[in-house]
């Protein structure tokens, strides 16, 4: 049969029809059954939604029984961007605001690159470094539309994740319009339980139905610190309980601490399966398959110290092997006068399982986990990688898909700064306002809901004449304004005007003028020195440190010396990020005069070394010899080594990138200089470049604007540094 043109073009247009007809089956949405105050998307996967379509429609009833219209959106989901296309299309078309998502089975995972200033501490050299080491798992993808990315590839080995670059199109701040969780069974799950995935998510949804469905008020907390986090200082361990007795007024709280019981998991498994439990909180140390609870527990005897020695000495030498491992054991021994033979070959092996036993017993493991019924109806993990949603196993996912009570988690995909607010806003929580709400808030690149985020507490019955439980979730949903919040800052409910300043600071960040900010800065400071309530004051505080107000560090010198550790530890970071000399004597009289504030004194040590004065000049503070040495910085004055700056020096790139954790850092006009030599790679251009978006609380901070602005114009640079440039710029200007 001849095969003419137009022959060719009817099939083509037949089959384009065909294409497009199976591309619309494919995907469904179903639309919700009220008009709801806001609304809520359900995305699933057709697979997902075949296995467990009744439980996601149960899922969506009970929660337009509350006033939320939900939609269902399914399909085979190939890349990230059609999920992306459907959270437009229906914000554009919903008739009341979208105030979330959540992502249930398989919907593409987002690694981003080029975002690092977004997390709290994941700082990883994205060129050094595996591209799936060194990006950041991220959902604000979906929930953040101000954030603008390139397709960079697709994972080859895990096929549903894609990266992303963060572009300087966008903003440079996290600042989501949507919250957003993942409902992701882990695939580790179904080999340790013998269930398939399916049999999981539809228990789950279920749990999450009937949670709907009862009324529970915020009344019982567990709050648990592990070893090497703030712990390790007994006085902040002291005043926690004060800090959430302002969070939880009228709940009982029980504080756990890793120093309780050497193998303090075992401890902890009776509380952690407790379903009177609402709420969990777990400060530690943690991996994306491990909670890291205990230390090796303090010898107290000779025999327990040789014990304990050589125990490390075995774990250690089990790094090497051949005439490594031999050499390293003839350093130890000669070290210790040991007898070889104690660390032979053959004890290795033979005391293999009884040092891995010893070691598993210090953490909390998934197969730990599978074996309880959780009792928290939320579980916060203030940890690293818990909520590791991209792995195969991740701590926050065993914590719901099990038969216990927890409904919803959060934690973080990379590690996680421990000097940070992490419960801040929590009290909110009390009022009845929705997880997701919450998360919003406080939301970093890395930190995420896993579960049902909708999920509330029923409001305290002193708490209805408050701005509470519905109310308060449909005032967060259709974003009120400044005349609103102005009104609830003067609430006799402390959760709602540490609220109202937060939002009333995120208005003045995206809508005042200088002018305005200052003003503003002003309302701040009076409600730090005047409202008697420390979690008022310390969101007060926390705000003013964004207002680029002179006043802030005339402030710090006053809350450097609060009652309240966590002020105090805050402003002695935030002092070091200034730049600001006047603060040195504060700073040091500090060090020295409170020796019981472990972790102040930890953040005033790196305060100090970030100041380029001489303060052995200043007679009063000859009493701090012991610092003279370190806050003296010469060290970071990169003149003398221009030259192996220019040789693209290893060691100098790691001096260099440090600078990120010296925003105050004194001789930025050099580093201008630097990007303007034509002779210096641009790999360190780019370093420099993203150094000067750190600097973001300097004092000189206009000036650093100002240069940045007129250095992008230098000739010669690359399109990648006025990239970096144009981003730093918007993370100065907060943008």
């Amino acid at each position: 049969m001849r095969i003419t043109m137009k022959y060719l073009a009817s099939v083509l247009a037949v089959l384009l029809c065909v294409a497009s007809f199976n591309s619309a089956y494919a995907q469904k949405v179903l639309k919700p059954k009220v008009k709801g105050h806001s609304a809520f998307i359900i995305f699933t996967d057709s697979k997902t939604f075949e296995n467990c379509g009744k439980e996601i429609l149960d899922y969506k009833n009970v929660l337009e029984t509350e006033n939320l219209a939900t939609y269902v959106v399914y399909d085979n989901w190939e890349n990230p961007e059609p999920v992306k296309a459907q959270i437009d299309k229906i914000a554009a078309k919903s008739k009341v605001p979208v105030e979330g998502m959540v992502f249930v089975g398989n919907i593409p995972v987002v690694r981003v690159r080029g975002g690092q200033h977004m997390t709290t501490a994941f700082k990883m050299d994205e060129v050094a470094y595996p591209m799936n080491e060194s990006s950041v798992t991220s959902d604000r993808f979906y929930d953040t539309p101000s954030l603008k990315f390139r397709f960079i590839t697709r994972d080859s080995v895990n096929t549903n994740h894609f990266y992303y670059w963060l572009t300087d199109e966008g903003a440079q701040r996290v600042a989501p319009a949507y919250y957003s969780a993942r409902i992701l069974v882990p695939k580790q799950l179904v080999s340790d339980t013998g269930k398939d995935e399916y049999t999981l998510m539809r228990s789950y949804l279920t749990k999450v139905v009937n949670a709907h469905k009862e009324q529970n008020q915020l009344d019982k907390y567990i709050y648990f610190a592990g070893n090497g986090y703030n712990s390790d200082c007994l006085t902040q361990w002291r005043q926690q309980q004060l800090v959430f007795s302002s969070y939880f007024e009228d709940a009982n709280g029980t504080f756990l601490n890793f120093r309780m019981n050497p193998v303090m998991k075992k401890r902890l498994f009776t509380y952690m399966q407790d379903p009177t439990t609402d709420i969990f909180l777990f400060y530690e140390h943690g991996s994306p398959d491990k909670q890291h609870i205990n230390e090796n527990a303090a010898a107290e005897g000779l025999e327990e110290s040789i014990v304990n020695l050589l125990r490390a000495s075995r774990s250690y030498l089990r790094y090497f092997k051949g005439e490594e491992r031999d050499a390293v054991r003839k350093d130890i021994c000669k070290h210790f006068s040991l007898d070889e033979r104690v660390l032979s070959n053959e004890v290795l092996e033979q005391t293999k399982a009884e040092d891995r036993e010893f070691g598993n017993n210090k953490d909390m493991l998934l197969s730990d986990l599978v074996k309880l019924k959780t009792g928290s109806r939320a579980t916060i993990f203030n940890a690293c990688y818990n909520g590791s949603f991209h792995k195969d196993g991740y701590v926050a996912g065993y914590h719901i898909f099990n038969d216990g009570k927890t409904i919803v988690t959060q934690g973080n995909t990379v590690n996680v700064l421990q000097d940070k607010w992490g419960e801040q806003l929590i009290g909110m929580l009390t009022l009845g306002a929705r997880v997701g709400f919450w998360q919003k808030e406080v939301a970093t690149l890395e930190s995420h809901l896993c579960g049902d985020p909708t999920f509330a507490f029923t409001p305290a019955e002193k708490d209805k004449d408050v701005l509470s439980g519905r109310r308060l979730n449909n005032a967060l949903a259709k974003e009120k304004g400044v005349e609103f919040w102005s009104g609830e800052i003067s609430s006799n409910n402390p959760n709602l005007r540490t609220l109202a300043i937060k939002k009333l600071t995120n208005i003045a960040l995206d809508r005042y003028t200088a002018e305005q900010k200052l003003e503003f800065a002003k309302t701040l400071a009076d409600i730090y020195n005047s409202d008697a309530n420390m979690t008022v004051r310390t969101q007060a505080l926390y705000d003013m440190a964004y207002m680029d107000s002179p006043l802030f560090c005339e402030l710090l010198k006053k809350s450097l010396y609060d009652y309240s550790e966590l002020i105090s530890r805050l402003s002695a970071h935030w002092a070091g990020k200034t730049g600001d000399a006047t603060l040195v004597p504060t700073l040091l009289d500090l060090n020295m005069n409170a020796p019981q504030l472990m972790r102040v004194n930890y953040a005033t040590d790196g305060a100090l070394r970030s100041f380029a004065v001489d303060i052995a000049d200043d007679a009063p503070l000859m009493k701090a010899n012991t610092y003279i040495g370190e806050v003296s910085i010469p060290q970071y004055t990169l003149k003398p080594e221009s030259q192996r700056i220019a040789k693209g020096d290893k060691r100098m790139k790691m001096k260099l990138r440090s600078l990120r954790n010296q925003q105050g850092y004194p001789y930025w006009k050099e580093l201008v200089s630097y990007v303007k030599d034509n002779e210096l790679p641009d790999n360190i251009k780019l370093i420099i470049c993203e150094a000067f978006g750190w600097m973001n609380y300097q004092i000189e901070k206009p000036a650093i604007i100002e240069s940045l602005k007129q250095l992008k114009e230098t000739s010669g640079l690359s399109s990648e540094v006025v990239e970096e440039i144009n981003k730093s710029i918007k993370r100065l200007e907060w943008r």
